[in-house]
C-alpha cells in the first residue's frame, strides 16, 4: 500500500492545494518498507491529484481539503482521510495501527483529540462543523 501525505515540515500540511511537498510512504501489512519525500510544486489540483493516482497512492492523510478534490480523489481509486492535525510519525502510527479517523488532532505535547466532523445540507454543506 501507498500512503501519501503532504507535508509542512515534520507536520501534516494544513491545506493539500497549498503543499509543496509530500511524504510517500510504502508499507506491507503494518510495517513501512519505505519513506520518500516528493516535491510537486505548483501545479493545479488536476495535476496534483493525476500525479499521485500515477505514483499508484491507495491512501492520502490530509488536514483541510476542498470538495472538489476530495471527488477527484475518491473517483481514482484513492481513500482520503481529511482533517489530520499533526506530526507526520505521529499519524502514520495511529493510521498503521487502524486508529485514524478524520478530524484526528495531535498536540505538541502529545495529547491526541479526535473531532467528530458533521456537514450542513448534502455532505458537504458549507463545510466542516465540529461536533
Amino acid at each position: 500500500m501507498k500512503i501519501a501525505i503532504p507535508i509542512f515540515g515534520n507536520r501534516v500540511s494544513p491545506r493539500f492545494d497549498c503543499a509543496y511537498r509530500f511524504l510517500i510512504v510504502s508499507t506491507e501489512k503494518d510495517r513501512i518498507l519505505d519513506k520518500e519525500n516528493i516535491v510537486l510544486g505548483s501545479i493545479n489540483p488536476i495535476q496534483r491529484v493525476n500525479e499521485l493516482a500515477n505514483m499508484g497512492v491507495d491512501t492520502l492523510i490530509c488536514g483541510a481539503i476542498n470538495e472538489f478534490t476530495f471527488r477527484m480523489l475518491t473517483d481514482k481509486g484513492i481513500n482520503v482521510i481529511p482533517w489530520v492535525i499533526g506530526n507526520t510519525d505521529e499519524v502514520l502510527d495511529l493510521f498503521l495501527s487502524g486508529g485514524l479517523e478524520p478530524g484526528v488532532t495531535f498536540f505538541p505535547d502529545g495529547r491526541r483529540i479526535c473531532r467528530r466532523l458533521r456537514f450542513g445540507p448534502g455532505k458537504w454543506g458549507r463545510g466542516p462543523r465540529w461536533l
